[in-house]
């Protein structure tokens, strides 16, 4: 018998919907709707990507007055609860606009003994095994959700400054690689980048280094026992890598927003460095705020280029992709 097909939600960083969508086209998924900060898609496998914040499945959407008329309409839907789990615990949870809210008592038990009844789940608000999210949008645009599986809470594991998994993915899907690449980053920082390339596999080398000992240290024991991965202190500037030795150059430079660095100069040198490395149609993918400095210094250098703007921990950001173009381009 096939999977049946189902509607999926998945929340993504805002402004990566478009490259996320076609990473969702490429493994079979397709896409009924593209939201800001999410995406929905029909798919008959679980496509629980890495480049996803998190991921729901559909069991309803209707447009609300507010949350507390979106509450209330819960018991009134015809929906069909995708997990039917007798002794199972539920809990729903209410958002708004990426916020918890809360709801009037007397609603919130109705929705509650409305889904108990439909599924056989008994409610716990504490510790439950299956969380039903109500998820209304500033649009009205308001969907009932079952979780797909609880992911652990990513901000609290990250050190400071360290790049979320699902942006480190979300690059390494933006510079389109082959199987068996060899791939670098200038900027290792804590290692977000290497750590999703050895996640995802399919990679003959991992260059990847630091200018700070403590990063480069906690690399280094990080990845002792990765296939392929070689962690080195280096000056982004001038890396210890030979000529057209590179598939892809992914990287997050400083934004020079805390710092008395010379932005220009740090990105001119450290763009010149990846077109040397870089293999003919090599890319070159990576974060920054300063828009108007990476650009002139990827036009300085030929390289054709995209930018997605973005935000990263609210803040303003653009994904710079380029390509090193081939001979006689």
């Amino acid at each position: 018998m096939k999977p049946v097909e189902r509607k999926w939600y998945a929340g993504v960083n805002y402004g990566f919907e478009k490259i996320i969508c076609d990473e969702i086209r490429k493994r079979g998924g397709r896409i009924t709707e593209t939201l800001d900060g999410a995406v929905v898609f029909s798919s008959r496998e679980r496509l629980d990507l890495r480049c996803f914040v998190n991921l729901f499945i559909v069991i309803s959407e209707f447009v609300s007055g507010d949350i507390a008329d979106a509450v209330k309409r819960i018991p009134e839907l015809n929906a069909v609860y995708p997990n039917i789990n007798d002794g199972a615990s539920f809990r729903l949870i209410i958002m708004e606009r990426g916020r918890l809210r809360s709801a009037p008592e007397y609603a919130l038990r109705a929705a509650e003994r409305h889904i108990s009844r439909k599924t056989g789940m008994r409610v716990c608000r504490a510790n439950p095994d299956v969380e039903i999210w109500l998820n209304r949008r500033g649009d009205k645009h308001t969907h009932l959700l079952e979780r797909a599986g609880k992911r652990a809470d990513r901000g609290k594991t990250l050190r400071k400054g360290e790049l979320r998994p699902d942006i480190a993915e979300t690059m390494i899907i933006k510079a389109d690689l082959k199987k068996n690449c060899v791939v670098a980053d200038f900027f290792g920082g804590w290692g977000a980048v290497a750590a999703e390339m050895i996640e995802r596999g399919g990679y003959d080398k991992i260059f990847t280094g630091d200018i700070e000992d403590k990063c480069v240290d906690y690399q280094k024991a990080r990845f002792k026992n990765a296939r392929g991965c070689f962690v080195q202190k280096w000056d982004a500037c001038s890396v210890p890598l030979d000529c057209r030795s590179v598939d892809a150059v992914i990287t997050d430079p400083p934004w020079g927003e805390f710092s008395a660095v010379n932005i220009e100069k740090l990105y001119d040198g450290f763009v010149k460095e990846a077109v040397r490395v870089l293999r003919p149609g090599g890319s070159l993918v990576f974060l920054s705020s300063e828009q108007d400095i990476s650009k002139r210094v990827l036009e300085k250098y030929g390289l054709p280029y995209d930018m997605t703007p973005t935000k990263i921990n609210g803040k303003t950001a653009y994904l710079f992709s380029a390509v090193k173009r081939r001979t006689g381009e």
